[in-house]
Parts: structure tokens; C-alpha cells; sequence
């Protein structure tokens, strides 16, 4: 068998001229690798930047080209039409909601609402177990502090079922206005 020698105390030799200037080239390289990823970096912010306000003039463009393409009858239309809907959005949605769900029972389900903000109506139509369930959610639905007016407009008592639903519509007056 080979003897194997083992040297753990391995003398260093010192770093000769050539070994220096590899490392001096490493960070030569590594400085203009960084100096060129900075530049690129900015570059590219820069062209960010324009895209971002080429595309902003772009819309403005349209929008202005598209205002200026329209006659004064369309315009006036368009401004009337954008009212109408701020004009829904200012309505105290939550203020009904809130009452409707208030007025809610176990006997009575609410099947459909339809509001007419112009005319400040609201349409109701739902199913009540019996006319005594209906007639208990009008007097809810009267006491309520979004609802005026409320009155029944058209009821139906199914007769052909074993429970006697009644189908009903009720049409209130919105009390609270914007």
C-alpha cells in the first residue's frame, strides 16, 4: 500500500504581479458592468416616462377630438345624460336599503324593486304568505322613514296553490330627497 501524505499546513504563496492584475481587471469590469446597467436603468425610466406622457397626450387628443366632433345638440345630450346619472348616484340608496331590509319578514319575500329617481316612485312587487302578511309589511313599509305613500297597487291570491300566496305590487313615494 501507497503511504498518503497529508499536508494541512500548506505554505501560501504570495500573490505575484499577475495574480494583482487579474483582480485589478475583475474590478475594472465590475465597476463598467455597473456604470453600464446605471445608464440603461435611467434609459429606460426616461423612455417610461415619455410613454407615459405621449399616452396621456394621446387621450387627451381623443377626448378633445371627440368633444370637438360633437354638434352642440349632441354635447348639450351627453352633459344632460351624465347629470342624470349623478343625479341617481346622490339618491339615498343606502337609506331605502336599510328600511326595505328593516320591513323584510319571514312571510313576506320582495321579489323586485324598481325605482324611478325622476318621479322619486318606487315600485315594489313580491309574495306574501297570506293577506295578513301583506298587509302587516304595507304598515312596516309606511312606518319606515324613506317611504311615503305607500299603497297597495295590484294583489293576486293564487287560489289553485294549498298555501294561498298572495302576489302583490306596491308603489311608494320616495320621503327622502337628495
Amino acid at each position: 500500500m501507497q503511504e498518503l501524505s497529508l499536508d494541512y499546513q500548506q505554505r501560501f504563496r504570495r500573490p505575484d504581479r499577475t495574480d494583482k492584475n487579474l483582480l485589478l481587471a475583475a474590478i475594472a469590469l465590475t465597476a463598467l458592468i455597473g456604470i453600464a446597467y446605471a445608464f440603461i436603468s435611467y434609459r429606460i425610466e426616461v423612455l417610461d416616462a415619455s410613454k407615459r406622457d405621449y399616452q396621456q397626450q394621446a387621450r387627451r387628443g381623443a377626448t378633445s377630438n371627440r368633444l370637438a366632433a360633437l354638434s352642440d345638440s349632441q354635447l348639450r345630450n351627453e352633459i344632460r345624460q351624465a347629470n342624470a346619472v349623478l343625479n341617481q348616484l346622490a339618491l339615498p340608496w343606502e337609506t331605502l336599503f336599510h328600511d326595505l331590509d328593516a320591513a323584510q319578514q319571514d312571510r313576506v319575500a320582495l321579489l323586485s324593486i324598481t325605482p324611478d329617481p325622476q318621479q322619486h316612485v318606487i315600485k315594489m312587487t313580491g309574495e306574501a304568505r297570506n293577506f295578513a302578511a301583506l298587509l302587516d309589511y304595507l304598515r312596516q313599509l309606511q312606518s319606515s322613514r324613506s317611504l311615503a305613500s305607500v299603497y297597495l297597487q295590484s294583489h293576486r291570491i293564487e287560489e289553485q296553490m294549498a298555501e294561498k300566496p298572495v302576489h302583490f305590487s306596491v308603489i311608494a313615494t320616495w320621503a327622502i330627497r337628495p
